[in-house]
C-alpha cells in the first residue's frame, strides 16, 4: 500500500510543535495553587528549571548539590510497554546525547522547596522501612519507584483547571 503525504505539512508540524508556555501571571497563580499539593515540589522544580519529565523522574538526591546550587542532569526515565508481556516497564538510561547531559543552576526558592521535600520524603520512606540515600529518587512513589507520567499530567491539569488555565503544554 502507499502512504499519502499531506500537501500542507506546515499544518501537521504546527499542530505538534506549538508550545504554549505559561505567562508570568499564570506561573504565579500556579505557584500559589500548588501550596500543599502532593506534587508541589515536582511541579515547582519543573517550573523553575525547565527540566523534562523524564529527567525529573530519573533525578536522584546525588544529582543535586545544595552547596554549589547545581543540578546534574545525566539520565532519563521512560516507561514503555513490553511487546511480549504487554506490561509497562520502567527504564532509566543515560541521556541520549552529550548535549542532554548538563549542569543547571538551582534557584534558592527551589532549594528551599527541595530541602523540605527531602525531609518529608525521609519520614514517609522510614514509615515503610526504606532508608533515604543518595540513590533515592527525588520524585518517586511512596515506595521509591518511578511515578506514572499520565497520573502526574492528570493532576497538573486538575490544578490548571482550578485556576482557570486552559490549553497549555
Amino acid at each position: 500500500s502507499t502512504v499519502k503525504i499531506p500537501k500542507d505539512l506546515s499544518q501537521v508540524i504546527d499542530k505538534h510543535q506549538k508550545i504554549r508556555p505559561l505567562t508570568i501571571d499564570e506561573q504565579m497563580r500556579l505557584i500559589d495553587a500548588l501550596k500543599g499539593h502532593k506534587y508541589a515540589a515536582l511541579y515547582n522544580m519543573a517550573l523553575d528549571t525547565g527540566m523534562r519529565q523524564g529527567e525529573l523522574f530519573a533525578l536522584t538526591w546525588a544529582d543535586i548539590d545544595f552547596s554549589d546550587l547545581t543540578i546534574r542532569i545525566n539520565k532519563n526515565h521512560s516507561c514503555v510497554k513490553d511487546i511480549v508481556t504487554k506490561k509497562q516497564v520502567n527504564y532509566t538510561t543515560n541521556t541520549k546525547t552529550a548535549k542532554s547531559r548538563r549542569v543547571i543552576p538551582l534557584a534558592n526558592r527551589t532549594k528551599k522547596i527541595l530541602i523540605e521535600h527531602m525531609k518529608e520524603q525521609k519520614i514517609q520512606l522510614l514509615r515503610i522501612g526504606i532508608i533515604q540515600t543518595d540513590d533515592t529518587l527525588v520524585f518517586g512513589s511512596i515506595v521509591n519507584t518511578p511515578l506514572d507520567s499520565s497520573n502526574i499530567l492528570k493532576e497538573l491539569k486538575k490544578v490548571y483547571t482550578s485556576i482557570g488555565i486552559t490549553d497549555k503544554t
